[in-house]
This record gives C-alpha cells, structure tokens and sequence, in this order.
C-alpha cells in the first residue's frame, strides 16, 4: 500500500476517538500491520491485544455492553475472522455498538491458491448493520474528506437502525510496514449525528380488555423513558415480574418470582392469566411462561419498544411504543385478587426455596451460588454464564442494586469469560464478578490470554465434572447418549489458574466455603474460586426446589 493509505488509517482512528471509541482489542497478524500501526498511533485509545480471536471479540462485547459506546476489534485476513463470528451475531442480537476492522488480501488474489485468502466480502451476512470495503483507492492523497465521512458512517450505523455492528474489510497490498512517522492531521469535518427514534405512543382509542396487567421486562439497555413508564405502571398496582437481565429489576413486585414461573400449569395460567401484558425489552429466560404465553396468549398485548427493532416472542402480534400515555394510565385499575393469587404462590415458592437451600448439609451448586449472592458488595457487576448458572442465580433473591449481565442472545458457554474480561477492563470503578460452570470455564480460558488482566474481576467456578445441566432437563437424562450430552471430566482450574497469573482459591465443603467466600469476594486480583460439587446431589437438590 502506498504511504498515503497509512495516513489515512491513521486519520480513520482518530476519527473514531473522536467520535467516542475507547477499546481496541487488537489480535496480532501480519496483514492487518497497518491497522495495528494506526490504532497504536492513536495513544488515547484503551489497547488489548488478545491473541485468540473468539475471544477478543467477546471482550470487545463485554467493554461495549458496559460502556454501552462502539469498542473496535481488529484482525487479520481468512479463517482469523470467522473466529470473530460468534461474539458478532450475540452483540447483533442483544443490540450491542461494535467496529470489526479486518485486514484482506487485494482482490485479484481470491481463488488463487493464495494463503490465508477467503472471500470476506459480506461475510457476517445480516448480523451487521452495515458492510463497508476499503479499497485500494483510498490510498490516494487528499481522502481525509472521504475518511471523515466514513467514519462518521461507521458511528452512526453502530446505532441505526438499532445499535449493532459495522464491519469494515481493508484491502491491503504490500508493503504493510512504514518505518516513518506518519503526520497526523486533526479532523476538521466530522460528523456524529445519528437517527434518532421517532417518538410513538399508545393510541388514545386503544381500550385495556380488563382489571387483570402483568408487564415482563426482558434483557435490555437501561432506557429513562422507559424507567418512567413501568414505575408508574407499579404505582398503579400492575403486577411486574422482571427477567434476572432486565435493568428494571427494582421496580419488580418479587425479585425471585422465577422459581414459581418455572412450574405453572397450564390450568393455573387460564385460569390467572392476565387480560393485557405489557413487555419490554427483548429475551426472557423462563421458558415455561413464554410457552403459556404463546399458547394461550392474553387477549391484550402492547411492547414498549426501548429498541427499533421488535420481534414477535408471542406470536400475538403486539401493538408497539415507546410511551403509552395518560389516557391509558387512566383506565388501569388496581386488581388485588388478581395479584394476590400470584403473590401468594411465589411466596410459597420462596419459602420452600429458603427451606431446601438452608436444609444443605453438604456443598451443592445452588447452595454456593446463594451464598454468594448474598453477600456481593453493593453496586457490584454480576455476569452469568450459560447454562445452569443464570438459572441458578434467577431463583435466588438478588439485591436490586447488582447490574446483571448474560449472554441470552444466541451465545452457548462460549465466549463467557472473555465478555466478563472485556467488561471488567473497561470499567474499573466498579467490581465485576462472573459466576460459570465447567465445561464454560474450561471451554473459554483463552478468554484469560492477554497481558493486563483486570483485578476487578473474581470468578466462582461451579466444577460439577461435567455439563450438570442435562441431568436436570428431560431428554438427555434419560438418553442412552447422556455421556455425550454431560462431557463428564476430572480437571481442576488450579493449574490453568498458575499458568495465567490467576489468584486460586477452592472449596469442598460447606464448611471450607464460608471460610473461604469474604477472601474471595474482597480479593484485589483475577481470582478463581473453584468449588467442587457432585452431579447427583446438584440434581437431587435443584429436583426438590420443584416438589
């Protein structure tokens, strides 16, 4: 490439600093050298190189999730940013600002044998708000105009239509190496206007079919507008159950109605449904209600839309806004029966959950996970990993004042620990904690591979010796296969913890547990607190909690 292309990479970063972009997490390459050169060259930026590329665009998930502003992934060309695809589609479902800057070879050399050589033209398909190519033409002179326009481009489609990711593919030619200082020239035409949501709100002709609301808040970003709404929804008397995900978890009337959630009958559900549901936010974690939602849907449903893009969970069709109005606050009515039959069954629900946890008279899974909840500083970061662990924690009363975070979108157990990482780095006023199974510890240590870990980041590893899960849900425990299904194993973190600098800590006992938890949670490094529990006590524990 020619020198001038370099200049204007270097252009092109500064543009997006400008613009609001503060974490780069850069995966070492060749092809993408002029890239590196440029983000490098742009000292206020938070750089991370990261040599594993799933696990670098998790990080850059994690950082964007917190900060809620677009962090930059960059990588080299070919099969280097496929590995990229996974922490892509989870931002594009979530809603999460993301920048994936790939290096490519020029284009006369696809299909021709050459290495490390694919087509990525358009390769993360509808996963992204838009695609951009840079090609060989903006290595002319004269483009910082141009440069400044992409980048502004860059920015505004990490918010618009919905907040998601842009990819951008560079074709690069040789040389990639400019041993010079590049002159750096301030931007002078830079935009950062964004489209903004059009203000909808509930018709004044639309009628509430009865006395009988419930709101569920799914995962979301925390919306002020939104806020408002369901605190006067609350005030109103409407009953509120909120997803263990959603920012609104304070206004909820029972903070671990879940566990009730999980074993309504279809009978209890025609016979208290609501008439009118109001939801928010995007995915809910309780399937069983979501299914009695969908099969007998109530006979009003409205979402209010803290994205602009809504899907249909329900199949009902619902009608959207972002504001529902006086008139319609007017007409809801405080049921109390209504209420009251649902207040008392979590009730029940909550007094047994208390029962069974405090009856553990040896280490368990939810036990663990209980008591650590309990004690978690106040405005602490909490990250679930999938799959028992969010589960686990979503029937456990949690303190409102504890910002939750779990990759519900599409994402498996991959990518959980290097979204907590990439959280924990870009926010070091707070203390962040993540809460994982084995199989998704094990399966994403590379998530530990880089050489500023954050020390505000402490883990309880829940090592069950397999994947417990599939002991507790129907199908594969009573499968010929369920080898297959719970990968059991003998591995421990203690030396995977040593090779990387991790603090270790462990437990086998209840009594080895309460010792160890306050070393553990007042711990001023990356800790690992592996605790040691076995599959059929987890089973047998998690069974009655449903008796």
């Amino acid at each position: 490439m020619r020198k001038a292309g370099q200049e204007n990479l270097h252009h092109l970063f500064q543009c997006l600093h400008r613009l609001g972009v503060r974490q780069v997490f850069i995966c070492p390459g060749s092809r993408n050298a002029p890239l590196i050169n440029a983000a490098v060259a742009q000292s206020e930026f938070d750089l991370y190189s990261v040599v594993d590329e799933r696990a670098a665009g998790y990080m850059a998930l994690g950082a964007a999730q917190i900060t809620q502003k677009p962090t930059v992934v960059l990588c080299t060309s070919g099969t280097a940013l496929l590995n990229l695809f996974p922490a892509v589609a989870e931002a594009h479902q979530l809603h999460i600002p993301m920048i994936v800057l790939s290096a490519d070879r020029p284009t006369q050399f696809l299909n021709r044998w050459e290495n490390q050589t694919i087509d990525q033209n358009r390769v993360f398909g509808k996963y992204t708000n838009t695609y951009i190519e840079w090609k060989g033409k903006m290595e002319l002179v004269r483009t910082l105009g141009k440069v400044e326009r992409i980048a502004s481009k860059i920015n505004a489609y990490t918010q618009f239509p919905d907040k998601g990711v842009v990819h951008v593919n560079f074709h690069f030619s040789e040389p990639l190496y400019f041993p010079e200082p590049i002159k750096k020239v301030e931007p002078f035409s830079l935009s950062d206007s964004i489209k903004s949501h059009t203000e909808t709100k509930i018709s004044e002709n639309k009628k509430l079919s009865g006395k009988k609301l419930m709101v569920l808040c799914g995962t979301s970003h925390y919306n002020e507008g939104i806020a408002k709404e369901i605190e006067i929804l609350k005030d109103k008397g409407a009953l509120i159950f909120c997803d263990i995900t959603s920012p609104y978890r304070k206004y909820g009337n029972n903070t671990n109605w879940e566990l009730f959630a999980n074993s309504v009958s279809e009978d209890f559900w025609s016979k208290n449904k609501p008439d009118t549901i109001i939801t928010t936010g995007s995915f809910l974690l309780n399937k069983n209600l979501k299914n009695l939602i969908r099969k007998k849907p109530p006979e009003t449903h409205i979402h209010l839309a803290d994205t602009q893009i809504v899907r249909d969970t329900f199949f009902s069709k619902p009608t959207i806004c972002n504001r529902l109005g006086d008139i319609f606050f007017n007409s809801i009515k405080d049921n109390i029966p209504f209420k009251s039959i649902w207040t008392e069954k979590i009730n029940r629900s909550t007094i047994h959950f208390n029962k069974v946890v405090e009856n553990s008279t040896e280490l368990n899974d939810l036990w663990a996970v209980n008591e650590c909840l309990k004690v978690l500083p106040q405005n602490a970061v909490l990250h679930l990993a999938n799959s028992m662990s969010v589960r686990y924690a979503a029937v456990c009363v949690i303190d409102n004042n504890i910002t939750i975070y779990a990759n519900r979108g599409t994402s498996g157990i991959d990518g959980c620990i290097a979204t907590a990482v990439g959280a924990a780095l870009a926010d070091k006023e707070h203390e962040h904690y993540l809460i994982s199974g084995d199989l998704a510890f094990f399966y994403g240590i590379n998530g530990f591979w880089l050489n500023r870990l954050p020390g505000n980041l402490k883990i309880l590893l829940l090592n069950n010796h397999g994947g417990n899960i599939f002991d507790m849900i129907p199908g594969p425990s009573a499968s010929n296969a369920k080898h297959y299904f719970t990968t059991p194993h003998n591995r421990s973190a203690k030396h995977i913890a040593s090779d990387y600098g991790l603090t270790y800590l462990n437990a086998n006992s209840l009594s080895d547990y309460r010792q160890t938890l306050p070393a553990f949670i007042k711990s001023s490094t990356t800790t690992v607190f592996e605790i040691m529990t076995t599959p059929d006590l987890n089973v047998k524990t998690w069974k009655q909690l449903k008796e």
